[in-house]
């Protein structure tokens, strides 16, 4: 053989070996069930975001005004009748007038936040945070008569000419998508290689399960903490809104599912090239058991091996639709999500002939003025009914008028430390939120 064709012969033979690790590498990172189960938390964190984030062409930028309004008009026969304060509570926040104003200053490095809240002429709540250069304060009304001095505040050191307040939260919510999934370990799977009904047909597929129980959950809260406090960017920008960020630490004695309660993740895939078939979630608690199954766009829900609803999803460019079909095949609801440039709406129905729920939502932009700002509306309508008695029905209505001028003028020259409160005024403050709720649940 010719001294050439050895030297050909050998590059073809070591590339034939770096594919065929490359392949092997491949088929590796594929097949591992974390990175399976990734695909999923991908899917559905793509479609939250494009049913969910603002419209990329009305950025609110660094320097602005947000005036809003929410409006409550909510009512309960069953409430009326069985419980006094909770009824109490639905009437008064239906009467009560929340008033919230946001303001940012990227120039000054002034932000300004005050949330006031009233029935009539008698104040709930009358809280202001201001933020001037690298110092924080904030007011109470009711408890104090001037701002208090919070110490100092990086706020406006994650924000400049090209990084905005949504560039952080685009980081932030991007690394939390990562760190869950990271944290979503391959040691918490079990894999299975077994033959699986997909719409009526057996299959060979490959199967992966994972048990959430309450002991896990709080291990991947741990863990997706434990990473934005040791990622820079993610720990800078938390720690710029709340000074005390890297002191927190998860609430072990909170339970989030009790110790009977788990949920089960199975994902059937094909045997060699891993793509998704089947997904199923069994929830089971004592002899409570749900599974939810999701094949090809298709969904059932089964209660106690029983097909109780089930329907199909059809996904298009600018929305989603689906009917609900009871355990007969006869439609009994449908959902119905859809989005344009600056609009956004969802209409979901459901009747079974004991429950039955509506649901409105639309969000929508109106007098657009590119230099000036923009008006955005958002409001809910639903109906809860249960046995022909209203569980729960109304409307809930903000309202934002946003201006791209701003003008913050705070009074913070008779400030004082906040380490020279009283125990009783600390102690008024701490238990605000409290009041507030045990004063809305009486007449």
């Amino acid at each position: 053989m010719k001294k050439k064709a050895i030297i050909l012969f050998s590059i073809f033979i070591f590339l034939i070996s770096i594919l065929s690790i490359g392949v092997g590498l491949y088929f590796n990172f594929i097949s591992k069930p974390s990175n399976i189960l990734g695909i999923g938390i991908d899917n559905i964190s793509n479609e939250f975001i494009k049913y969910t984030f603002m419209n990329d062409k009305i950025e609110l930028g660094n320097t602005f005004d947000v005036s809003s309004s929410i409006d409550f008009n909510l009512d309960s026969e069953y409430y009326r009748k069985n419980d006094q304060e909770k009824y109490n509570f639905i009437k008064n926040i239906s009467k009560m007038d929340t008033n919230l104003s946001i303001k940012q200053n990227i120039n000054d490095k002034n932000f300004f936040l005050s949330l006031k809240q009233n029935i009539s002429d008698e104040e709930l709540l009358y809280k202001k945070i201001y933020v001037a250069n690298s110092t924080k304060y904030y007011f109470v009304s009711g408890i104090l008569n001037t701002y208090v001095n919070d110490g100092t505040c990086n706020y406006f050191e994650t924000l400049n000419n090209e990084n905005t307040n949504k560039d952080n939260i685009d980081y932030v919510y991007n690394f939390i998508i990562e760190s869950l999934k990271n944290n979503i370990k391959n040691e918490y799977f079990k894999e299975y290689n077994n033959k699986t009904n997909i719409k009526g047909k057996e299959i060979d597929t490959h199967q992966i399960s994972i048990e959430i129980n309450d002991k896990l959950i709080k291990k991947i809260l741990t863990g997706i903490l434990d990473d934005l406090k040791n990622d820079e960017k993610s720990n800078f920008i938390l720690s710029s809104i709340d000074s005390t960020f890297s002191k927190y630490k998860l609430n072990t004695d909170k339970k989030y599912l009790s110790k009977n309660e788990k949920y089960t993740i199975n994902i059937y895939t094909t045997k060699f090239l891993y793509k998704p078939l089947k997904y199923e979630v069994i929830y089971l608690n004592e002899d409570d058991k749900r599974t939810y199954v999701y094949i090809d766009n298709e969904f059932s829900i089964i209660e106690n091996d029983s097909v109780k609803y089930s329907g199909k999803v059809n996904y298009k460019d600018n929305g989603i639709y689906s009917i609900i079909n009871d355990s007969y095949g006869n439609k009994i609801g449908e959902l119905k999500l859809e989005k344009d440039n600056n609009n956004k709406m969802l209409d979901f129905t459901f009747d079974n002939g004991e429950e039955k729920i509506d649901i409105v939502y639309y969000s929508k932009y109106i007098d657009i003025e590119k230099d000036n700002g923009f008006t955005k509306e958002n409001k809910l309508s639903f109906k809860h009914v249960v046995n022909k008695e209203s569980r729960l029905n109304g409307d809930i209505t903000l309202t934002s008028k946003v201006l791209k001028k701003v003008k913050i003028d705070e009074d913070i020259s008779n400030s004082i430390l906040d380490s020279k409160l009283s125990e009783e005024e600390k102690n008024k403050i701490k238990n605000k939120k409290d009041n507030l709720l045990s004063r809305l649940k009486r007449q």
